[in-house]
Order: structure tokens, then sequence, then C-alpha cells
């Protein structure tokens, strides 16, 4: 099954942007690879190199003007030169993350083709740096069409992810349980709760019968772990959190993660059970009678042994 690229509310940005998101409350950025719709009110900004730029301009203006503008809160201001620099030499990628965000109705310039105020200055002049060469120059600080673009460095250094979901790290053959995506885990990561279900972020590679499916989940499990096949009726709980599922799967694989995404119709009738149906069946999600000798997709579950 083909991998979704993105969902309605998810939509993965391409290295080396992030998209920055502010906490009200201290000003700090938490920077993602992803546009999370369900934030989209903390969107403040995109990094590159570490670096936050303001996803729209202020207005052109004069340099004093210009080097009076700044955000409390983010602490934003006016770029360096060499900030500039690292504006221009990521703007391709810059503004290919802006259409992105404009494309969810979010408010996003691209950078414009012309110079830009920088804080630094010489006298009756200043800096700048221009977006169509990247070259630098002294302009008189008096001209009132210099670009705006403010930046800052007010980036969280922890950076563990919430991707709305309960997740189940797999460590030394025992589950555990975070509601957070650990960077430094991402190894460890096994699977995710779709409603009462913990199911494996991926899909077995081929194809199996229900009978390879039964030995494949007994050697993958452990002391302490059971793995199995989901139970016929837990493919309700993955038809009713689909949407949420897809989503998470989205952040997570943004992360490099290699996950599947659930579809209904793909699981309605495809997809092995773990509920038998006589000595040679078994129970699709829609109650379908299927022989355990056809070779179907597989999808294993887990939970701890208590």
């Amino acid at each position: 099954m083909e991998n979704l690229k993105q969902t309605k509310m998810v939509k993965p940005v391409q290295a080396p942007c992030m998209i920055a998101y502010m906490d009200r409350l201290t000003g700090l950025m938490d920077l993602r690879p992803f546009v999370d719709l369900s934030k989209r009110t903390s969107i403040w900004g995109i990094a590159v190199d570490g670096l936050v730029f303001k996803k729209t301009h202020e207005a052109d203006s004069d340099w004093i003007t210009a080097s009076q503008i700044s955000e409390s809160k983010s602490r934003a201001m006016l770029p360096t030169t060499t900030e500039l620099d690292i504006g221009y030499y990521h703007r391709q990628a810059f503004n290919e993350t802006i259409g992105i965000l404009k494309s969810c109705g979010i408010a996003a310039d691209p950078w414009k083709k012309g110079w830009y105020w920088s804080r630094e200055d010489d006298g009756d002049k200043a800096v700048v740096i221009d977006m169509c060469d990247g070259g630098s120059d002294f302009i008189p600080k008096r001209l009132n069409n210099g670009y705006v673009r403010l930046a800052t460095h007010r980036v969280k250094t922890v950076q563990h992810i919430s991707v709305h979901a309960t997740l189940l790290y797999l460590n030394e053959g025992k589950f555990e349980w975070s509601l957070e995506l650990e960077p430094d885990r991402l190894s460890q990561l096994w699977g995710i709760s779709v409603g009462k279900v913990f199911m494996r972020l991926t899909e077995e590679p081929e194809k199996c019968n229900w009978y390879q499916g039964i030995e494949k989940a007994k050697a993958l499990s452990t002391e302490f772990c059971r793995i199995s096949l989901p139970k016929q009726e837990d493919f309700e709980f993955i038809d009713k959190y689909a949407d949420s599922v897809n989503d998470s799967l989205t952040m997570i694989s943004a992360y490099g993660v290699p996950v599947d995404f659930v579809t209904n119709d793909f699981y309605r009738h495809r997809c092995l059970t773990g509920t038998e149906h006589g000595k040679d069946g078994f129970l699709s999600y829609d109650r379908c009678v299927t022989n355990k000798s056809t070779p179907c997709y597989c999808r294993f579950v887990g939970e701890e042994i208590k």
C-alpha cells in the first residue's frame, strides 16, 4: 500500500526547514518538520540552521524605523548580515515552505527580490543583503524602501514532541508507554495507540497467510510482551480513529521513522485477524470468512504480559 505523503491536518516540510511554533507563555520556539494545523495559531516562522525567521514581513521602511521594530515575547529583531546570509543560502527551501503555509490558508511571505536591512550600521549608512544575488552593500539609512523580516534564536533545547497519541517503545523486550515522540529513542519506537488497540507502526513487508502470521507473532513476542494478530473487532477502533492516527503517523514519519498509514477500506477486506472461524477460516473486519491459507496483509498488535 502506498504511503500517504500528508493528511488534511499535518503536512511535512523538507529539510533543512522546520516550522517554528511559539510558546505563548515563554516566547520560545518549538521546531517541527511539519505543519500541524491544529496549532496553526502558534506558527510564528520557519527555522533554518536553528535560526528562526518570521513567516511574514514587516512594512517596508527606513533603517531607523526598522531597527526599532522588535517583539518582546519572541525577542525577534532585525537580523545580522550573517543571519541574512543564512536566509539567502536557504531561500529556495524557505520559499517552498512558505508555499505550504499559504496553501493551508496561513499568512506567509516568501523572500522578496531586493535588499533587506540588517541591524549593522556605520554612520549614516546601514548594511543590506540583496536576496537576488546575496551581495551586501551600504545604503543610506534614510531610504524608506528597505525590506524588513525579523529573526530570533529563542528555540527550545528539549525537543520531545507531542503527536496527539500514546506511543509504545520496545526496550529490552519490554513495552514502555509515552505521550511524546522522543528523538533519541526513535529506534525503539514500536507502535501507536488506536483507541484501545496498540498497533505496530508498520505492516509486515510481505503478505503472509494466517498460519505464518501466528508464527511471526510468536517469534516477535518476548517474556514481557505479547505480539499477536488483531482481533476482528479491533478494526472498529481503526475505522473510528483512522484520521487522527494518520495525523500522528505523519508527524512520526517526518522524523524518518517508517510508518504505514491506515485506510478503512484497506483493512476492511485484506488484513489478517486473529478471530478464527471454524478450523480453516478467520473473520475479516467486515465479517467475511477468509481461508487461513490465503496470503493477506498483516499488521500486528501488542500488549504487556502482566
